[in-house]
């Protein structure tokens, strides 16, 4: 699949026109920091009109934390904003700040457990550098989504989503934007199934199984 992420940065965006030219996802930037005021400006106008034009959608976190104290609060800020909504794809810690380079690893430790612990499906974006050197073993905890503004992703970890370039044109966005790939096109209905990020996972109803015992022992199940 390929998409985009926005953030107020990229002003107002004509939706309607992204399905036309391919886009079949956005990544919303759902705030910053730790504190309510700093959710994006754009954030409520993109995950609507996002949502109103058919897009799988997700979201991320721009974090500040310089250790796990304040990635938990960071955390907790953006369950907040994220309450009542719902998204397809991951939830993502996005970790770029030098200060947090010696404990990167804490840091999306303490993000993405409590978002985990609150029915969150959360992943990493990085640049494949910053991943390579300061966030080893990542990759094999969370949906990692990387930046490598290239034609090809060579991250020698394992990933779900590439960010590929910074200087993407499309008719309804003014100036560029950020162009990403989905490489599990089957993510979106695993999300949904398993009732993450605000969906609720349906249940059969049993009272249409058919089930046969033998001996007190179960040895047929059909859904009817």
């Amino acid at each position: 699949m390929k998409g985009i992420d926005l953030s107020h940065h990229n002003g107002e965006v004509d939706f309607s026109k992204l399905k036309s030219q391919g886009i079949d996802f956005v990544i919303l930037r759902a705030g910053y920091g730790k504190y309510a005021k700093q959710k994006d400006e754009c954030f409520e106008a993109n995950y609507l009109e996002a949502k109103k034009n058919g897009l799988h959608v997700g979201a991320y976190w721009y974090s500040y934390a310089k250790d796990a104290v304040e990635a938990l609060a960071e955390a907790k800020t953006c369950e907040q904003v994220l309450y009542g909504k719902q998204f397809d794809l991951p939830i993502f810690i996005d970790i770029e700040e030098k200060i947090s380079q010696s404990k990167a690893v804490d840091i999306a430790d303490a993000f993405c457990s409590y978002m985990r612990s609150k029915g969150f499906y959360p992943g990493v974006y990085a640049s494949k550098s910053y991943l390579e050197t300061y966030m080893q073993g990542v990759s094999q905890r969370y949906p990692v989504w990387v930046a490598q503004w290239a034609s090809k992703c060579n991250y020698n970890g394992c990933y779900c989503m590439w960010q590929n370039s910074d200087k993407g044109r499309l008719d309804g966005i003014n100036g560029y934007v950020d162009t990403d790939v989905l490489l599990e096109d089957d993510l979106p209905m695993y999300i949904i199934n398993n009732g993450f990020n605000g969906y609720v996972p349906e249940v059969p109803d049993k009272t249409k199984l058919l089930v046969i015992y033998l001996g007190g022992e179960k040895i047929f199940e059909k859904l009817l």
